[in-house]
């Protein structure tokens, strides 16, 4: 997936919308509807901002955890079997890793 491609699912996941499909701001120009209901002309960029990743990183129920630590052990080249109690790689793992591991837990990461 591209950049733009994992910032667009990340924010849709988070809650954002995409004012042109519920027909708002079209005067005021702005392209996203925040999960608050506010507009703004521009999404997160999760893929190059750590603390953009910290905020879906906390939206993560406990089976998604897992599922997300066993991704971002896997994108990382972390060998959880070798070394379960280290994790050092995942821990320092990019904001470009985490979106790729957060996309791949929910399902929502493609090849193209």
């Amino acid at each position: 997936m591209t950049e733009q491609k994992q910032n667009i699912a990340i924010a849709k996941s988070m809650g954002f919308i995409k004012a042109n499909e519920v027909n708002e701001c079209i005067e005021t120009q702005c392209r996203w509807i925040t999960p608050k209901g506010l507009p703004k002309m521009s999404i997160p960029k999760y893929t190059t901002d750590l603390n953009a990743c910290h905020e879906f990183e906390k939206t993560l129920g406990d089976d998604d955890i897992w599922r997300y630590r066993f991704n971002l052990a896997k994108i990382t080249g972390d060998n959880l079997a070798e070394r379960p109690n280290r994790g050092f790689l995942s821990l320092h793992a990019t904001a470009a890793q985490r979106c790729e591991a957060y996309l791949r837990t929910l399902n929502l990461y493609t090849d193209s």
